[in-house]
């Protein structure tokens, strides 16, 4: 077996893919550059905390909760992942979205893998240094499209970096902490697998025992979902 990669910590535009936009990086800054427009982007999250009934209950995971907003959000940054009008992402689509990741999340959990609150806070401030000393990336263009993209987007939603970093933090500790499990699961593979394996069937068997294992995880899980609240 070929050197073992590590598994990837959080990238930068994780902090989108953590709340639901589903969408490659070199596709929205390079390869279309207004693909999704951050203003635009931003102001329909703002919309949904408007909503009549968005601090109202609509989905418990477990003991997890998740209000109409934040089901909502994720409807809305799916859409612009996929270009698609919001009518097509389904509940179920939104339902599955978060039960993947509290199976995950409660099982790391279990296992003893909780990320500390300030080891998540100090990578917060690490991945969003850019935002705060745009200055310096001003001789990389396509660094510097990132960036503004990003400030954009968040401050079309009323926060400044400082705000949107905190609104971020118990976001990112709870991926970090999903991430240790992943980390946990692939040792387990990487320990079963022949010498001779190559990279490419060792990230194949990794994927695969993570899904298989959320997947027996998604049988225990508990749903409750109210879909009258409009």
């Amino acid at each position: 077996m070929k050197t073992k990669k590590k598994l990837a910590i959080i990238p930068f535009v994780f902090c989108l893919l953590i709340v639901g936009l589903v969408v490659k990086e070199k596709q929205v800054f390079s390869e279309n550059r207004i693909a999704i427009d951050p203003v635009e982007l931003g102001q329909k999250l703002l919309t949904n905390k408007q909503l009549p009934n968005s601090e109202k209950i609509v989905l418990k995971i477990n003991e997890h909760i998740y209000t109409k907003a934040q089901f909502e959000d994720q409807r809305v940054l799916k859409a612009a992942g996929k270009r698609i009008p919001l009518d097509e992402v389904s509940d179920q689509e939104i339902i599955d979205h978060f039960a993947d990741i509290i199976v995950l999340y409660d099982e790391a959990i279990r296992r003893g893998l909780e990320v500390r609150v300030e080891e998540a806070r100090s990578y917060v401030e690490e991945m969003h240094e850019p935002y705060r000393n745009p200055d310096k990336y001003k001789d990389n263009p396509d660094e510097m499209l990132g960036i503004e993209w990003f400030i954009k987007f968040i401050e079309s939603q009323g926060y400044t970096i400082d705000d949107y970093c905190e609104y971020l933090m118990p976001i990112y500790q709870k991926y970090l902490t999903i991430s240790k499990l992943e980390e946990q699961i692939s040792k387990e593979v990487d320990d079963g697998l022949g010498a001779e394996v190559s990279n490419e069937e060792q990230w194949a068997k990794r994927d695969e025992a993570i899904k298989e294992y959320k997947k027996q995880l998604r049988e225990k899980t508990i749903i409750e979902y109210d879909a009258s609240i409009e």
